[in-house]
């Protein structure tokens, strides 16, 4: 899943009726609560929200009220998956980050007080009717943090699925792109490369990456041994950085150990920056870079 917090000006027309249709699913139909959902109140609102598929799996809007964050139209369109814990610690830290360093309070409905107090909100208000479903006000102090336990051991370490991969890797993106603005804008594309003999079997090959806006990565260069010495490895390595170059790449880096190719780099104008020793034993790893634009 990915997490997104979009101000409404922001949201493309999908994403506002996926939201929409979540909405209606969750307090319209399985709420049986009857109401206008779509109001002003969106326009102002920072909209806080996993994605998946293009599906809205957690939601909430978040907009300033009266020196506080005011989070309404909280909901999980599948429960029992943490969904709803994940929403909220994500979305405190957007909409503070957006609004500033503000208590965030909400019209909790009664049923789910249990639920906010074991993230650290704290019931101000006696029950009270709205839409005919029984609520209270619940709050988080801004010194206060979502459920942050003390003891690293309280946590289990278990396997991850290819989602959870997918998870781990939109969370590093958002938190470089949140502390790297420029980032945000950067670009991602592949060079793959390959040689091959005149039966078409693939005799030579490279596979990079550009990312970061400007940086080529140097991934594989292989060369089968018997056509080895013929000057294969070094049209395909000249080949990838003259396309990087061209899409306004100005560095390129790699890794390479000493049984492998560190001197074919070096010749190549590369430059060692740094090493790993003893990895493996008895070997040493090198780090290499070129400015190639």
């Amino acid at each position: 899943m990915t997490f997104k917090a979009k101000l409404f000006g922001e949201l493309s027309a999908a994403e506002i009726y996926e939201i929409l249709k979540a909405r209606s699913r969750v307090f319209q139909l399985e709420q049986n609560i009857r109401y206008l959902d779509e109001d002003d109140t969106d326009y102002d609102s920072l909209h806080c929200f996993f994605e998946e598929n293009g599906q809205v799996k957690a939601y909430l809007r978040a907009f300033p009220d009266n020196g506080k964050i005011r989070f309404g139209r909280v909901l999980t369109v599948t429960r029992g998956q943490g969904h709803g814990k994940m929403l909220m610690e994500r979305s405190v830290r957007a909409a503070r980050e957006r609004f500033g360093k503000l208590t965030v309070t909400m019209d909790a409905q009664k049923h789910a007080e249990g639920f906010y107090k074991k993230l650290g909100f704290a019931t101000t208000s006696g029950e009270f009717l709205e839409e005919g479903v029984v609520h209270i006000v619940m709050e988080l102090p801004f010194e206060e943090t979502i459920d942050r336990k003390d003891n690293a051991m309280d946590y289990k370490i278990t396997d991850c699925t290819d989602d959870d991969i997918k998870r781990i890797y939109s969370g590093l993106t958002e938190s470089n792109s949140r502390k790297v603005p420029e980032l945000q804008n950067g670009r991602y594309f592949e060079i793959n490369k390959k040689i091959a003999d005149e039966n078409g079997a693939v005799i030579a090959g490279c596979t990079a990456e550009v990312n970061y806006r400007n940086a080529l990565h140097i991934g594989m260069l292989w060369v089968s041994e018997e056509y080895q010495k013929r000057g294969l490895g070094s049209r395909l390595l000249k080949e990838v950085e003259k396309i990087a170059a061209e899409s306004g790449c100005t560095l390129a880096h790699l890794s390479t150990f000493d049984f492998q190719a560190k001197d074919f780099y070096i010749k190549k104008g590369y430059e060692v920056f740094g090493t790993l020793d003893n990895i493996p034993e008895g070997h040493c790893r090198y780090y290499l870079k070129k400015i190639i634009g």
